[in-house]
């Protein structure tokens, strides 16, 4: 801290940047990105922009999230750091807290004015970047704080979260989720996309997708449809 102190005081620029090839990095986003609190706060008590950006258009905001700094997140969202900015690749902060899984970040994000089904260039929402990196407690916890219903749309596809489940390999999980969405929280099985595909036949393309996964597997997503979709016309 003593050399820093002697570098503020000599006058250093304290939001010189990298180079290209080394990602136009300020001080204050490097500080941010390896969790140095008391330095974050030291390059910005001393005139440290929080509203630099590197070469992928990522602010120190976006690093604190990238690598789950939360208490660094905090301090930046209080300064007004904007929360809803988007990088190169189209990714929101909450595209990189819900597929790194920070949690902390996630819940703070959902107080912010953030669109869930905001794209990234790729065509992810958060919701399904989350939903890819199996952090179902994410999914979980907005269902139950009812930020989204299970039957809403998550992408501009028209796909829910029923039918996000069979973009993956079928698999014992695949039933876990399918029983939660639907008898925890009341999936509605009737719905279909915008294309008027429903859950079945996502899970026959997943099938024909994968075609090995376990017969025992599969029967038991049968198993699980078909109790479902009794219980949705009851």
């Amino acid at each position: 801290m003593q050399i820093f102190d002697l570098f503020i005081q000599n006058n250093i620029q304290i939001d010189f940047a990298t180079s290209h090839n080394a990602e136009e990095l300020t001080p204050l986003m490097i500080a941010t990105k390896y969790g140095h609190f008391e330095i974050v706060k030291k390059l910005i008590d001393n005139g440290a922009s929080i509203h630099c950006y590197d070469k992928k258009n990522r602010s120190a905001l976006t690093h604190a999230v990238i690598n789950g700094h939360s208490e660094i997140f905090d301090y930046l969202l209080d300064l007004k750091a904007n929360p809803s900015g988007k990088d190169l690749f189209g990714n929101s902060l909450f595209h990189y807290a819900s597929a790194y899984g920070w949690h902390s970040c996630f819940k703070k994000l959902l107080k912010t004015n953030i669109n869930l089904k905001d794209t990234n260039t790729f065509g992810l929402t958060p919701i399904q970047a989350a939903f890819q990196k199996c952090h179902m407690n994410f999914i979980e916890y907005i269902l139950k704080k009812n930020i989204l219903s299970v039957n809403v749309p998550v992408n501009d596809s028209g796909i829910n979260l029923v039918m996000m489940t069979f973009f993956m390999k079928p698999n014992k999980k695949t039933v876990e989720y399918l029983k939660n969405f639907v008898e925890k929280f009341k999936c509605d099985l009737s719905k279909t996309d915008y294309e008027g595909n429903n859950a079945l036949h996502y899970l026959l393309k997943c099938e024909a997708k994968y075609g090995y996964s376990e017969l025992s597997v599969i029967n038991a997503i049968d198993e699980a449809l078909t109790i479902s979709l009794h219980l949705s016309l009851h």
